[in-house]
């Protein structure tokens, strides 16, 4: 595959107010007034390649919003949680990830316009590492949950920041 051919389309767009809320899904629980410099949007292809590159965007974008690190550790597990199971249950094209924060949390969202299907994990896959991103989320999140909608998904997080 050719980088320079999807560079464009990889690399973090500044965040307009469509961009906030891809097919009209958001997190219900983020704040909706947030300055244009909290609020971050990395647009990408639904695929596992893309899913290490979000996450690192995720944990760099903390350090520049100057997050400590076990909410970097938080934001960068969430985001690969939520990114992995778009790319492996929304069998959407594409997904649009939307970091924010302010002075007491930072949100997660993936965006995809699919439809999730859940396959239940049992038997040796249930102690895998593939299959544990919903978990590794709830285990880092203040709190989440997943927005269905008429054209895809909004999966979100909430991080709580340290003071």
């Amino acid at each position: 595959m050719n980088d320079d051919r999807h560079r464009q389309q990889l690399e973090p767009v500044r965040a307009t107010d469509a961009d906030r809320e891809p097919g009209g899904l958001r997190c219900p629980i983020r704040p909706q007034a947030l300055p244009d410099e909290s609020v971050a949007v990395y647009a990408a292809p639904a695929e596992a390649i893309h899913v290490g590159r979000v996450r690192r965007w995720a944990c760099q974008l903390c350090v520049d919003w100057g997050i400590d690190e076990d909410g970097r550790d938080a934001v960068r597990a969430i985001t690969s949680g939520l990114a992995g199971n778009a790319v492996e249950h929304s069998g959407s094209a594409d997904m649009t990830v939307v970091l924010s924060c302010d002075a007491s949390s930072v949100w997660v969202e993936v965006i995809d316009r699919g439809r999730w299907r859940f396959t239940p994990t049992v038997g040796p896959q249930a102690m895998s590492e593939h299959g544990r991103g919903w978990d590794l989320v709830e285990g880092y999140a203040t709190r989440s949950g997943v927005r269905r909608g008429a054209h895809g998904t909004c999966a979100w997080a909430e991080v709580r920041r340290s003071r």
